[in-house]
């Protein structure tokens, strides 16, 4: 290791890792560890709560992710008035800068901020409010399914 600096940015990337998941220095997470789902009680908790400012709502939508010149479509998992959590985005990393076209026709530019297999949480920008049409589409759409379901059980 002589001469071989580690770069600042995987240092600190390693040590908040580390930190947040309490994970001794040397071990690799299990898939639970670093799981992006809240884990119920302790230390991930408080964490996430930290961590996250904006309440989140749950979400199945489909929507279109346009970056590097082309268009894919992904499923929306979550979403806030910070960001939301995408599945089915593949060829994006942290740092890209994306647009989420949603079927309304709104597109919300955000920053990808995290990225793991097809999964991405991205970040708006700037942060939308509560009332943004692009939130109260979002909300609507959920409504709308979680209306049609309960319903067709009817």
């Amino acid at each position: 290791m002589h001469g071989h600096a580690i770069p600042a940015p995987l240092v600190h990337r390693a040590w908040r890792r580390q930190t947040l998941n309490r994970i001794p220095t040397g071990r690799q997470p299990s898939a639970m560890e670093i799981s992006t789902e809240p884990q119920p009680g302790g230390v991930e908790d408080k964490a996430t709560a930290l961590r996250r400012r904006h309440e989140r709502r749950s979400a199945a939508i489909t929507a279109l992710v346009h970056s590097h010149g082309r268009f894919q479509t992904v499923s929306i998992l979550d979403f806030s008035t910070g960001g939301l959590q995408l599945q089915g985005a593949f060829g994006v990393a942290a740092g890209d800068q994306i647009q989420i076209e949603l079927l309304s026709g709104h597109r919300l530019p955000a920053k990808v901020v995290w990225s793991l297999g097809s999964r991405i949480g991205a970040a708006f920008t700037p942060v939308l409010s509560t009332d943004s049409p692009a939130i109260v589409a979002l909300q609507r759409t959920v409504a709308g399914a979680t209306g049609n379901a309960s319903a067709a059980q009817k």
